[in-house]
Parts: structure tokens; sequence; C-alpha cells
């Protein structure tokens, strides 16, 4: 009996709220019982719980993209205020931001300008703004795919940061993301000469 799962997996989950055994038994059992809607009610307890809980985001995640196969504008817009709301909270967790890029995987940032002005107000209201990889990273995409002149040399700008004083850890990585957009700039100059 499918709807005995949950309960038994919220009663191990209170006890470790990131066990990974008891957030995939409760993917399956989801699964079997189609039982959508409220699991994202229930999902909204865990984050407010520990808004770090990456277990909780990618399990909503798993309940967002189960429910719908095929993503509605409005689901989108709703997720990026809610995702937004936690981001307002811990400026640096890494979960929420990881989980809004995950919806630009399918979808354009032009077609949801408000995570552009977002993140914008974010870098101009919070000092330590310019130190947050994902924020800084999520700008990146956003510049990158505008392709236009000022937004490449922003890209340019916040890669050069993140590859030189923020990031360094993946300093390679920003370095090709640099050649890269370095690359694109020249080919817009070129073309308007």
């Amino acid at each position: 009996n499918y709807e005995k799962e949950i309960p038994f997996v919220d009663f191990i989950l209170e006890y470790d709220d990131k066990n990974y055994h008891a957030w995939a038994h409760r993917q399956w059992a989801c699964e079997k019982l189609g039982n959508w809607e409220s699991e994202l009610d229930s999902v909204d307890r865990y984050l407010k719980i520990d808004v770090r809980n990456n277990s909780a985001w990618n399990h909503r995640w798993f309940v967002i993209n189960s429910f719908y196969k095929i993503l509605p504008t409005h689901v989108v817009t709703k997720e990026i205020a809610y995702i937004f709301s936690f981001i307002d909270l811990t400026l640096n967790n890494e979960s929420p931001w990881n989980y809004l890029r995950g919806f630009f995987t399918r979808n354009k940032y032009s077609d949801f300008p408000e995570v552009k002005e977002k993140c914008e107000k974010l870098v101009e209201s919070h000092p330590e703004a310019l130190d947050c990889t994902p924020l800084l990273t999520t700008l990146v995409f956003i510049y990158e795919e505008d392709e236009t002149e000022d937004s490449l040399n922003s890209a340019i700008s916040y890669i050069e940061r993140l590859k030189n004083e923020v990031d360094v850890v993946r300093e390679k990585y920003w370095g090709m993301r640099l050649k890269r957009n370095v690359q694109k700039m020249s080919n817009i100059v070129c073309s308007d000469s």
C-alpha cells in the first residue's frame, strides 16, 4: 500500500532530512501514487526548515518535472518567485541557484526577464553579491545568452572576477568561457566594422 510509504519516509526525514535513501524511496512512492500537488507542500515544509537542504531542492525538481512533462510558462514564473524568496534568505546557497538554472536548460532567460532584473538588483543591493559564485554564474549565463556587445562585456567582466577572485578553484573552466566570450565579442565587433 503506497499510501503508507510517504508517512514512513516523513518519519525517517524527521531524524535525517538529507537522507538520500529516504528521498529516493519518496520519489519511488510518488511515482506509484502520482500524488504530485500535495508533494510540493511537503517539499516546501522541508525547505522552510532548512533552506540549504539540497535533497529537498532536488525532490522539488523531480516533482515539478514529473507532474508537468512540458512546463507551462506560469509554472516557471511561479517557481522563479518561489526560488528568489529563498535566495533572499541565503544569497550564497547554491541549491536554489542550481534549481533556478535547471529551468533554463529548456527555456531562455530572455523569456523570463524578471530573473535578470532580480539578479542585477541583488548585485546592487547586497555588498557581498560580487563574491557570490552562484549569482555571478547565473548573470554570466544570462549575459551570454543575450549576445550583444554590452551583455558580452558584462559576461566577460563577471567571468574575469570569477576566474581570478571568487571561484579560482574552477579557473580553467572560467578561462574556457572567457576565451569563448572574447571570440564572440570579436565576431560582433568585426561584423559591425
